[in-house]
C-alpha cells in the first residue's frame, strides 16, 4: 500500500478549513448545517480575495509588516465575520463561543501571512527581466 503524501504546511486557508471541519463535526451531532458547501467556499473566497486586495492596496513596503497587517485585518473584518457566521450558524452557543475565540486569534495571523505573500509576489515581478 502506498504511503500517504505528507501534509503541506498549514497556512491561513488550511486553518480556515480545519476550523470548518471542526464546526461541521460538532454541529452534525445536534442538527444539520443550514449552509451549503457552496456558501462556505464562497465565504472563504470572498475573505481571501479581500485580504489579497487590501494587502496590495495598503502596503507601501516602507512600514513593518505588523501595522500593515492590522490595517488589512481591519479592512477585511466584515468578510471575516461573514465567514465565521457561515461556519458557526449551526453550532450551539458553547461551540460558537469557542469558534469566535479561535477566530479572533487567527484573523491577524491570516493578514500577516497575506501581506508577506504579497511582498514576495511583488518582489518577483520587479526582479523579472
Amino acid at each position: 500500500m502506498p504511503r500517504p503524501e505528507p501534509l503541506p504546511e498549514c497556512n491561513y486557508a488550511c486553518r480556515i478549513g480545519l476550523c470548518a471541519g471542526l464546526c461541521l463535526l460538532v454541529g452534525c451531532a445536534s442538527q444539520p448545517p443550514p449552509t451549503s458547501q457552496e456558501q462556505i467556499v464562497q465565504a472563504q473566497k470572498t475573505y481571501s480575495d479581500c485580504l489579497h486586495r487590501a494587502a496590495a492596496n495598503l502596503d507601501s513596503e516602507s512600514l513593518d509588516v505588523a501595522p500593515v497587517a492590522v490595517a488589512v485585518r481591519d479592512y477585511c473584518t466584515p468578510e471575516y465575520q461573514r465567514l465565521v457566521d457561515v461556519y458557526g450558524r449551526h453550532l450551539d452557543s458553547q461551540a460558537r463561543k469557542r469558534l469566535l475565540q479561535k477566530a479572533q486569534t487567527t484573523q491577524l495571523d491570516d493578514a500577516v501571512e497575506i501581506v508577506l505573500q504579497e511582498r514576495v509576489s511583488r518582489k518577483r515581478v520587479v526582479d523579472q527581466p
